[in-house]
């Protein structure tokens, strides 16, 4: 519980970064260099992404562990994991389940 309350807080703090990201690139992509500069943004983006996604299937994992998720919405949530926003959302949909559970 604990690890996944974490998970969110830390994906939570990493909104601006990511309104900032792609406001930059929007900003880029009127020109030519900016073209050559989307890539990279797109890519240093995922890359930052990726350590809170590992938070994320740790998390995945104890849930399961704890017969908390199914196999089925443990693999649903491990992809969704590594896609931009939906880590968020799969994450905020993990601790509500949560909430539920231990009520």
């Amino acid at each position: 519980r604990v690890l996944l309350q974490w998970t969110r807080r830390v994906k939570l703090s990493m909104i601006p970064f990511y309104v900032l990201l792609f406001l930059a690139m929007v900003l880029l992509a009127v020109t030519l260099v900016g073209l050559l500069l989307v890539p990279v943004l797109l890519l240093v983006g995922y890359v930052v992404m990726l350590p809170s996604s590992m938070y994320g299937l740790a998390a995945l994992r104890l849930l399961r562990n704890q017969g908390i998720l199914d196999t089925r919405s443990y693999r649903t949530h491990a992809v969704l994991q590594f896609v931009l926003a939906a880590d968020l959302i799969s994450i905020a949909d993990l601790h509500e389940l949560l909430e539920k559970d231990t009520k």
